[in-house]
């Protein structure tokens, strides 16, 4: 028999919702929180009513604690790949396959079960464009404050990436992407060995940043999680001539121990490059840290019952919408399930961690009713 939080899980992912498409998701999520007696408000952008952010609240107190998920999920590249179809929500054992099943459709289902066989004064947040450039969050921490005034804790079931549902981050990097230019003297290919070709200038600038801020045995931050990764090349050569510039764009991950002057200085003396940050629509995220968090210590004796385990506290190496609800200064604590290849072919999510997760919220969520909900 498939309970319940098993075909609540099945259903999302049978519900395509890749941005910027991800209404269908949202849609079904309304009927859900109206049937759990949730007062339910939309949010949209200026420029579409096709897209929109959910926002949701359910019974009345001093504070509240508020539960996350995305409606989208990364685009389907390609079907092909997948051992069983992305949208079918196939069981394998203990492991439930599909397009966003762990990113993060079965976290929704885990809190969603979770408020059914719960009261108290409870809020839902389920924005549009996470997998993207965040900007249905963005649009909810701008312009709805009063949303989040009452807010004390917010939970937000994204993947743990192998860090178990005993661990609860609650610090993430932030994310910049930044281009940088290379010149060259380009010549004539009658003249090439008399001029200089800016994609061979652009191979030896990948080798020498590869070894400044890649090599393990000389880190070049000060954080594990601070990182950098090339994103994009391009170059190419007009007519018979030999190419003269060349753009890399590059995504830097920087924790709170760590600056992004340093790292484009350390660009700078690799060679005689241009460097600015590509700009976008939202701001980019900024890197946060909570030491403490309203109902900890409950929080690691409802982790010991339900797990077995000790509570442990790990920085969040990816970045998303906690890291634009962190920016109000509310505790943001990314407690996710067990599954794997997030953002891939052949997603899972485990269903055990799923039911285990809810019970846990289910605990929390009784516990405080009659503490801080008042």
């Amino acid at each position: 028999m498939i309970d319940t939080i098993t075909k609540l899980t099945q259903k999302l992912v049978g519900i395509r919702s890749d941005y910027p498409n991800e209404s269908p998701a949202g849609i079904f999520l309304v009927d859900v929180l109206k049937d759990l007696g949730f007062k339910v408000e939309f949010q949209y952008p200026k420029d579409t009513k096709k897209r929109f952010n959910i926002l949701a609240t359910r019974g009345s107190g001093k504070r509240s604690i508020l539960f996350y998920g995305h409606q989208d999920t990364v685009p389907l590249i390609d079907e092909r790949l997948w051992t069983y179809k992305p949208l079918s929500g196939k069981i394998v054992g203990d492991k439930l396959y599909g397009l966003g099943a762990y990113d993060m459709k079965g976290g929704i289902a885990a809190f969603l079960q979770a408020v059914r066989h719960t009261s108290g004064y409870i809020k839902v947040l389920l924005p549009f464009d996470e997998e993207n450039i965040s900007e249905g969050a963005w649009l909810a921490v701008q312009k709805r404050k009063d949303f989040f005034s009452d807010v004390e804790l917010v939970i937000s079931p994204e993947p743990n990436f192998g860090l178990g549902i005993n661990n609860i981050p609650t610090s993430r990097p932030g994310r910049s992407v930044y281009e940088v230019n290379l010149h060259a003297d380009a010549a004539h290919v009658a003249e090439y060995a008399h001029g200089k070709d800016a994609v061979l200038e652009l191979a030896v600038f990948i080798t020498a940043f590869h070894k400044k801020f890649h090599d393990t045995s000389h880190p070049f931050f000060t954080s594990q999680y601070s990182l950098t990764m090339i994103r994009r090349v391009f170059s190419e050569s007009v007519g018979i001539t030999a190419p003269s510039t060349a753009t890399i764009q590059i995504e830097v991950y920087v924790d709170k121990n760590d600056n992004e002057e340093k790292f484009i200085a350390a660009v700078k003396k690799i060679a005689n490059v241009s460097i600015n940050l590509i700009s976008r629509k939202t701001p980019y995220l900024k890197a946060y840290r909570f030491y403490d968090f309203p109902h900890k210590n409950l929080i690691k004796q409802i982790i010991r019952k339900h797990t077995g385990k000790s509570f442990t506290n790990d920085t969040y190496s990816a970045v998303g919408d906690d890291n634009v609800i962190a920016s109000l200064g509310i505790p943001v604590l990314t407690w996710g399930p067990d599954g794997g290849n997030a953002h891939v072919e052949n997603e899972y999510v485990n269903l055990s961690s799923l039911r285990t997760l809810s019970a846990m919220f289910i605990d929390l969520l009784q516990n405080v009713e009659g503490q801080s909900l008042l």
